[in-house]
Parts: structure tokens; sequence; C-alpha cells
């Protein structure tokens, strides 16, 4: 048994243990509207992973404007999505005037406080995908999703995938500590080697190749909850069937 079968059949375990039910995931109907699709820049420099926007590729790369899904946006959130012959990389930038964290633990509960999240189907089969969240400390949650949405009880079971060699940097522009101040936002940078995505049935992809995702943000400044998504979402954001197409453009 592979470990892909193996994560399948301990979600599975946990359900019928009583851990959680699940009704099983049906493949919708395609859409008469297709899906949204944005190009990932390619780069040839190295990036430095150290959250500041130094390399000339991300002044180059179209930002994706998260969208508020409850109510008006207060706080503008843009991703950026480049890749390299070694990794993919992801550019958030916050506007936050409230940047807040306690969690410290990886692999925490962090989409319970601040964070932005990236779901990212490596092989594009619509069949499970990779999650990751960082949030303004530098914390990071990692998980390979095969069954959603999650229960309570399968997260920690999910988590157990590590995105090896992941590299994460966060940049407060205020204070992360005083929360009785103004702050002005955080940035994050994420570098997801290529070699993280094998477990799950992804490959290096090529000039063209296109991989699907969304991309999300937390924003719970003093206390008043705004969530954001690329793609807009109703319920939980465990919804494949509603990811853009990641289209990876230049290169090779």
């Amino acid at each position: 048994m592979n470990a892909r079968q193996a994560m399948t059949c301990a979600a599975l375990a946990a359900a019928v243990c009583g851990c959680g039910t699940r009704t099983e995931y049906v493949a919708p109907r395609p859409s008469a509207q297709p899906p949204a699709r944005h190009e990932a820049c390619w780069t040839r420099e190295p990036i430095r992973i150290d959250g500041r926007m130094e390399e000339s590729v991300w002044k180059q790369c179209t930002p994706i404007l998260l969208n508020a899904l409850e109510r008006r946006g207060q706080s503008n959130t843009d991703v950026r999505i480049a890749w390299g012959r070694e990794a993919m990389y992801l550019f958030f930038t916050c506007a936050d005037p409230d940047v807040w964290g306690t969690l410290s633990e990886h692999d925490g509960k962090l989409w319970e406080e601040e964070v932005v999240e990236a779901f990212i189907d490596a092989d594009n089969d619509g069949l499970d995908y990779v999650e990751i969240e960082v949030s303004p400390r530098n914390v990071t949650f990692d998980a390979w999703i095969t069954r959603f949405p999650p229960t309570r009880e399968e997260i920690p079971i999910f988590a157990r995938y590590e995105a090896v060699g992941m590299r994460t940097a966060v940049v407060v522009h205020g204070t992360l500590e005083d929360r009785s101040d103004r702050d002005e936002g955080w940035d994050c940078e994420i570098a997801i080697p290529w070699s993280a995505f094998e477990e799950t049935g992804g490959r290096p992809p090529k000039a063209g190749s296109a991989w699907s995702g969304n991309f999300f943000r937390c924003d719970l400044s003093h206390g008043q909850g705004e969530y954001q998504a690329w793609i807009p979402v109703r319920g939980s954001f465990h919804q494949p069937d509603r990811f853009g197409n990641i289209v990876f453009s230049g290169g090779n």
C-alpha cells in the first residue's frame, strides 16, 4: 500500500469508527462557465524567501485580488504566483490594521486566527489537494486533503503530510504583539518545492501546463471576521470543483 492509499484508508477508518461522518464526494457536472484562469510567471533568477518583494519577477506578475465572501471587503489582499525549476512561489500582500496571532505550533489550528491559505491540486484531478497555511507569526500548517470537507477528526490525519523543503517568510508592517495600535499589514512569501507534490501525484509542470487551486485569507481584525477567496465559495473552503486554473507560462 502506498502513502496515498494509506492516508485515504486512515481517513475512512476515522469516519467508520465514529470520529466523523461524511457524504462521499461526487464530482459535479461540468459547468457551462469556464473556470477562472491565472498565469504563473516564470523566473530564471533565484528567489530569496525573506518576505520582501525585491526580485524582479514579483513586479512582472499580475496579482490576484481576493474577494470578500461574507461582507464588503475592508482589508485588501492579493497573491502573486511564480514558478522556476525548483519550486512554486507565492507572495501574499495583506492590508491589515490589526495584525495578530497567538499560535506557535506547526500544524495547529491556524484557521481560527489570522492566516493566508493556498489549496493546490497538482495533478488537477479534483480528488485531492495540498493545503498550505501561514500565519503572521510565520507558523505553518500543511496537509494533504483526500476527503472534503474534512471532519475535525480527519484534519490531524491529513496533516501527517509534510511539504518537505517548503520555505516561508513573513514581514509585519506594524507591531504583532500590540493590538492597541494601528498596523499597516503583513506580507508572506512561500516556496514549495516540486518534490513536495510528488506524494500527491503531482509532477513538475512544463510551460503551458495547468494545475488548479484556490487562495484564501482569514482576517480577524478586532474581532470582526472577514474571509476572502480568489474563487468565491459558500460554507466550506474545501470545494475543489470551484478551483481556478493556474497556468504555467514561459519557462523550460
